[in-house]
């Protein structure tokens, strides 16, 4: 029998519910923020995280860019 010494694990939606996480989390930092809060901005926030994961993903960004905008204020400039 194989020893393992790592177990991976899928846990979007199938053990945890994450868009609940996930609404919750966007939730809590936009009023802690004293941004506007509601299904409009999160949609809002759905968007921009589409286009940043895109961004990524077609080498458009990495770890290092955008350093000085984290994704709340990317996220709040679309808000405003």
């Amino acid at each position: 029998m194989a020893n393992y010494t790592c177990l991976l694990l899928d846990v979007d939606n199938t053990l945890l519910d994450f868009n609940a996480a996930e609404r919750a989390a966007v939730g809590i930092t936009l009023e802690h923020y004293g941004m506007p809060n509601g299904p409009e901005a999160l949609e809002t926030y759905h968007q921009i995280n589409r286009q940043l994961w895109d961004s990524l993903a077609k080498g458009g960004c990495s770890a290092g860019t955008n350093t000085n905008k984290p994704r709340c204020h990317i996220v709040a400039a679309g808000l405003n």
